[in-house]
């Protein structure tokens, strides 16, 4: 039980924390302008990706407690089909390369995003700490002057932008697999890994409206800068996400209850249970 609330949290906060990037990558793609004043926020919530790929190593010592198909097979037909993906070795293979890789571009993405504030006219900011000093100088070396940084870390940004949301498609479904869908090893849907990392992003964006409303409270630099337009534009994205999710869902339960396979069925059961029949309604 420990372990199975250990990743539950896990697969939470890390898909928060990346699709707040996700968000800012989106807004690069499409040119946004509205959300310049709140992407410092989902900036700052992305900070917890390098912890998070710390939290991820224990989880790959996890084995038959945790995974329910180690044990079956040895004697499930079906299971034994799934062999060639459904193997510690690769398991662990993929999840370390792609969460190094993933993350890696999302921290690549905040360095470049973050880079045209930390010129030497922002010393006063430090307050005097000698380690903030160093690292502002560290990140800003070779400063060549805030209007060519700008622009410079603009089109490096309009480049990566794109590979970074394809690469959070790929291993967000690889995670919501080896993490979530395999834990019912008869069970599988092709619509399931797009619902979860679409899930992510719709909580990426309610994250960064949730913060940026609680921090217009308790900052008065922050309620200067943010105003009623872009948690207004937030509200809008929460919202149209929270359908999208929905939709994705339906389309997935729709064809499970038209088809009544029981191996489909099995995943809805189990969620339709005492154990888990109020949060499912």
């Amino acid at each position: 039980r420990g372990w199975q609330h250990y990743v539950a949290e896990w697969r939470f906060f890390t898909s928060i924390a990346q699709a707040a990037i996700i968000l800012c990558a989106v807004t690069v793609i499409t040119k946004a302008r509205w959300n310049w004043s709140v992407r410092r926020i989902s900036l700052a919530i992305g900070s917890f990706l390098p912890i998070s790929f710390l939290l991820l190593l224990p989880m790959l010592t996890l084995r038959e407690g945790f995974f329910p198909w180690i044990e079956l097979m040895a004697t499930d037909e079906v299971v034994q089909r799934k062999a060639a993906y459904l193997n510690i070795p690769f398991l662990t293979i993929r999840n370390v390369l792609g969460a190094a890789t993933l993350f890696g571009l999302s921290l690549w993405f905040m360095y470049l995003a973050l880079r045209p504030d930390m010129g030497p006219e922002r010393q006063g900011d430090e307050e005097g700490n000698a380690s903030r000093s160093r690292w502002r100088a560290r990140l800003s070396s070779g400063w060549r002057g805030r209007e060519i940084e700008e622009a410079a870390s603009w089109e490096r940004l309009k480049r990566l932008a794109p590979g970074l949301v394809l690469a959070y498609a790929i291993v967000m479904t690889v995670f919501a697999i080896d993490w979530a869908m395999s834990l019912e090893p008869h069970w599988f849907s092709t619509l399931f890994p797009a619902w979860y990392f679409m899930g992510a992003f719709w909580g990426g964006i309610a994250s960064t409206a949730l913060v940026s409303v609680l921090l217009k409270w308790k900052s008065p630099f922050v309620n200067e800068h943010v105003s009623s337009y872009q948690l207004y534009d937030l509200g809008r994205g929460t919202f149209a996400f929270s359908v999208f999710w929905t939709y994705l869902f339906f389309s997935q339960y729709i064809v499970i209850w038209y088809g009544k396979l029981p191996w489909e069925q099995q995943w809805i059961v189990d969620r339709s249970l005492p154990e888990w029949g109020p949060y499912s309604l």
